[in-house]
């Protein structure tokens, strides 16, 4: 845990993984076994990113939308659609959600593939299941 309260997750172990990739690979040469991440949040995490992992080595590079940034006095804070549902009317989160969007597929070409484009939706399908 950092010291602001935020999960910091251990860094990846790149050589780890892919060696376990080509493990897999030898062991069942008949599957077409593909290294890759999901990148979070591309467009404004990108610097982070690059410390963490070399992408280049990575098969697939999957960009993934999971928060929005709301500003308030202190700037932009970033929320889960799912916590913005409490506040505002569903079709506010799915627009919101959707420019986000946008301004991520505008603004990083460091992913392949846009994961899970449904994220907002499928939050809020949950919320009414609960």
């Amino acid at each position: 845990m950092g010291d602001n309260g935020l999960l910091i997750p251990e860094p990846l172990d790149v050589a780890g993984y892919l060696e376990s990739v080509e493990r897999c690979r030898r062991q069942f040469p008949e599957l077409r076994i593909l290294s890759g991440v999901e990148f979070g949040q591309p467009h404004i995490d990108a610097d982070q990113a690059r410390q963490l992992v070399d992408l280049s080595a990575l098969d697939r590079v999957n960009g993934s939308l999971h928060t929005l940034p709301i500003w308030d006095e202190s700037g932009a804070l970033r929320y889960e659609p799912i916590t913005l549902y409490r506040q505002w009317p569903a079709q506010r989160v799915i627009g919101e959600y959707l420019a986000e969007a946008r301004r991520m597929i505008a603004g990083s070409d460091m992913y392949e593939v846009l994961s899970h484009i449904d994220y907002a939706t499928l939050l809020a399908a949950a919320r009414r299941w609960s």
